[in-house]
This record gives structure tokens, sequence and C-alpha cells, in this order.
């Protein structure tokens, strides 16, 4: 897997202030709330979840904070194989996708718990 290269150009915030964005205000502050949520709902970089997903969800904490509220789960190495876009939607986001993989299934999990025995 080759790396991209990344090209990171340092501004000042002096110089910064004089940016331009290209951002569209216009029609930005034309979009109805109707338009908003269906372009929501087919971002595929994204999840769309409705309030009765979010009432069936669970917070997950992460860092130190997190020791205080999550139990500690028994981990078990395996070796898994993953389609190859799965993997990278996960690792794109950073350290600790294992975890998020991990947090995905238990998720699916628990939707599915009572439609099996």
């Amino acid at each position: 897997m080759s790396k991209q290269k990344e090209k990171i150009v340092r501004v000042s915030v002096k110089d910064l202030k004089k940016m331009k964005g290209k951002t569209d205000w216009k029609k930005v502050d034309s979009i109805t709330d109707e338009e908003l949520e269906e372009t929501v709902k087919n971002d595929i970089d994204d999840i769309y979840l409705t309030d009765k997903d979010l009432e069936k969800g669970e917070w997950i904490a992460k860092g130190e904070w997190a020791k205080k509220f999550n139990e500690p789960q028994k981990k078990e190495q395996i070796t898994l194989r993953l389609d190859e876009d799965v993997l990278k939607y996960f690792r794109k986001s950073g350290r600790g996708y294992q975890t998020r993989i991990n947090n995905a299934l238990r998720a699916f999990v628990k939707a599915h718990e009572n439609h099996h025995p």
C-alpha cells in the first residue's frame, strides 16, 4: 500500500485573515432543512442516524475519561479478513480503527440480538 504525499503549507495568522474562502454562502443559506437532510442521508462518507436509531444507541466514551465509565472487555486476538474498502474506511480516521471496527460489530450484535436465540 503506497502512501500519498501530503502537501502541508504553513500560513501566518495575518495571511490567513487575508485569505478568502471558496464557500458560496448564498447557496448555503438557500438550502432548506429538507434538502440538507436528504443530502446528509445520501452522503456515502457518513452514517445517517434517525432519532429512532439514536434511542437504540449507546455512548462510547474515549480516552482517560472512558476508563471510568466503560468496563474493560476481555479481548481475543484473531485473524480476520476484511474487504479492502471496509478496512480503508476505518483506517482513514487514524489510530483506534480496530476499536471502531469492534464498536461497529458490537452495535450490529446489539441491534440484532433479539432476532437470534
